[in-house]
């Protein structure tokens, strides 16, 4: 679930309505061949962002009542997206276990086939270690929660009266909480089977994703706050590195 559902009654903003911090800018992408990101008649495409003037990254173009509509819905979401983050930590946990006793059993196989006794001496000690650390990971993950879902909710008590400022401070603030993820480590970042309609969702779909799931794509609660770039922003192309956003 996510807060980032599409509003229709909000104007784009205007200097005036940015305040002195950020602006409204348009930029071209340029992708990994080189070449400016462009439509299929070859026109390129245009970006409009919303820059912060300090920093120089870049936000999606709407503010307002946009942003302080979500606001709201985000707040109220937290406390279930916290249980969620929660459950999350111990499956993730749980999955590393059964990994861990998996491959356990497989080293004391592999010491019977090879009569190796080392194995019997390296396998114990390595499930051992890799449980400590697993089950430190989930004990931190699970403290950290409430502490993180208060500063989101105080992040989004400040977006509901300064949308921008509030809007970039929720997003480090999520990021943080998923160990410095972006927007581009959520499950659906493209990712086709996420275009698919509720009455559409097949087994593959899900099965891929819950595989995304467990390589380390995060579930935002609000994916749409979080920051789309910088304008300094490199990228490795064909023709050498090349700067990603470039204005228009």
């Amino acid at each position: 679930m996510s807060a980032c559902l599409p509003l229709a009654f909000t104007e784009a903003p205007t200097q005036v309505d940015l305040g002195p911090n950020w602006r409204r800018a348009v930029f071209n992408k340029v992708d990994v061949t080189g070449n400016v990101v462009a439509d299929s008649k070859g026109t390129p495409q245009k970006f409009t962002f919303i820059e912060n003037l300090h920093t120089g990254d870049l936000h999606l173009n709407d503010m307002g009542k946009d942003i302080m509509f979500k606001s709201y819905a985000m707040f109220f979401a937290l406390p279930f997206y916290t249980l969620g983050m929660i459950a999350t930590a111990h499956i993730q946990a749980g999955v590393a276990i059964y990994n861990m006793t998996l491959k356990f059993f497989q080293d004391i196989k592999q010491g019977f086939t090879e009569l190796s006794p080392t194995k019997f001496i390296t396998a114990p000690i390595g499930v051992l270690t890799d449980a400590a650390l697993a089950t430190a990971q989930l004990v931190w993950r699970v403290v950290r929660a409430p502490i993180f879902a208060i500063c989101a909710a105080l992040a989004c008590i400040y977006m509901m009266f300064s949308p921008l400022d509030g809007r970039e401070l929720y997003a480090s603030i999520e990021a943080k909480w998923h160990d410095n993820a972006t927007y581009r480590d959520v499950i659906c970042y493209k990712n086709p089977y996420c275009q698919e309609k509720s009455n559409e969702v097949t087994w593959e779909g899900w099965k891929h994703n819950w595989n995304l799931f467990l390589g380390g794509r995060v579930l935002f609660l609000a994916p749409c706050m979080q920051k789309r770039g910088n304008i300094d922003e490199k990228i490795q192309t064909s023709q050498g590195v090349k700067n990603h956003f470039v204005r228009a």
